[in-house]
């Protein structure tokens, strides 16, 4: 995990997701942006992983695997 420092302080980026009654927040490596995108269903292929909503070719062509955030905050 990469730490930036702002005035001797370390900081960590968070992303903070929230469903109705709950709230959590998650340390990430970095946060590159903001964007939407059309999830591709995994159906069988991967069988149950509740916390995936599915994947998304990149641009570059690598997957990215979506989480299905209120399932985590949920679990």
């Amino acid at each position: 995990m990469k730490w930036h420092s702002s005035r001797g302080m370390n900081r960590i980026p968070l992303v903070i997701v929230r469903s109705v009654d709950k709230i959590a927040a998650y340390a990430v490596d970095e946060i590159i942006g903001n964007q939407e995108v059309v999830i591709k269903t995994l159906g069988t292929y991967l069988g149950a992983m509740n916390h995936l909503s599915g994947a998304k070719i990149l641009g570059s062509g690598r997957v990215a695997l979506i989480l299905d955030a209120s399932y985590l905050v949920s679990h």
